[in-house]
């Protein structure tokens, strides 16, 4: 019979049409606006001194390594790099502080608390 439709391509139409199907259903509230994770992360933050270092030391990652303060969507941006890009970006910044003057202490921390944005936020955003 050449034209009933085959039990494949029944399938394929019933997948189509899930892809066409809205994802906001049940989250349509929660996915209003883009949510500013870096907020998030230094609101996360309970000691008011470790809020503004890490504010601090984040707000010179992004500077130095887009030219600019950190916005919402550089921040996005960032945290959806591949892993392996996000190591390269900061291997790169890690480099810069290497070759300025300052202290060896003070790189250390300031690496430390970018390298756990990146990974605590990866988790939220990836997990």
């Amino acid at each position: 019979m050449p034209n009933e439709p085959r039990w494949g391509d029944l399938v394929k139409v019933e997948l189509e049409a899930c892809l066409d199907a809205p994802i906001t259903r049940y989250f349509d509230a929660e996915l209003q606006g883009d949510p500013d994770v870096l907020a998030q992360l230094l609101a996360d933050k309970r000691n008011p001194n470790t809020r503004r270092a890490y504010e601090k030391d984040l707000k010179d990652f992004f500077i130095k390594m887009t030219g600019l303060p950190p916005t919402g969507d550089s921040v996005l941006e960032f945290l959806h790099l591949q892993r392996e890009q996000a190591v390269m970006v900061v291997l790169k910044y890690k480099a810069k502080l290497i070759s300025s003057s300052l202290g060896k202490s003070w790189r250390s921390c300031h690496q430390v608390q970018t390298k756990q944005f990146s990974l605590e936020s990866s988790l939220e955003i990836k997990g």
